[in-house]
């Protein structure tokens, strides 16, 4: 709802330059980097839906912070480390998705992501609405909400990942 608007938001409540506004999102790309390696050390001990869950309330509840937080480089700190965390399980999210779908079912579901992915784009419009109603601040309030339900469904995949564990460790014990 608001990710499209993060540059703005920079620049014009924040008051940062263009170059300023850059350099944050190339810090925040290079944080995801990193993040996606944390992730993956997380999920081998706890497993994916936890590490996915995990990161993304850790994501969720920056972005609160970016509701109240006033000045301009806590700000961008926050925004790199929630940007980081929010994205960093997409390859752990893709893994989960292959072992589930069957083979001969992935397109159907790789069709249904980019879909689900449009939506996403097009609720940047409902976020423009509500910026212009209702600010910057309480928008990011908004989606965090939002956030945390979407982050919270994550945990219905836990019995899944559950018996993947259960499987992994016997097969360890069987070697």
């Amino acid at each position: 709802m608001t990710v499209a608007f993060f540059p703005i938001f920079f620049k014009e409540a924040v008051g940062m330059s263009p170059i300023g506004v850059i350099a944050v999102f190339f810090g925040a790309s290079l944080v995801t980097l990193t993040g996606a390696m944390l992730a993956q050390r997380l999920s081998k001990l706890v497993g994916r839906v936890w590490a996915i869950f995990v990161f993304g309330m850790i994501g969720t509840v920056c972005l609160f912070g970016m509701a109240v937080l006033q000045s301009p480089l806590l700000l961008a700190f926050i925004f790199i480390f929630r940007t980081g965390s929010q994205n960093a399980t997409r390859g752990l999210q893709q893994s989960i998705l292959m072992d589930v779908v069957p083979k001969a079912n992935r397109g159907k579901w790789a069709s249904v992501d980019s879909v689900s992915r449009f939506a996403w784009s097009g609720s940047s419009i409902v976020g423009g609405v509500l910026i212009e109603h209702i600010g910057y601040r309480s928008t990011f309030v908004i989606t965090a909400v939002a956030y945390v339900f979407v982050t919270t469904s994550v945990l219905t995949l836990l019995s899944f990942d559950l018996k993947e564990n259960t499987q992994e460790k016997q097969n360890k014990q069987e070697e």
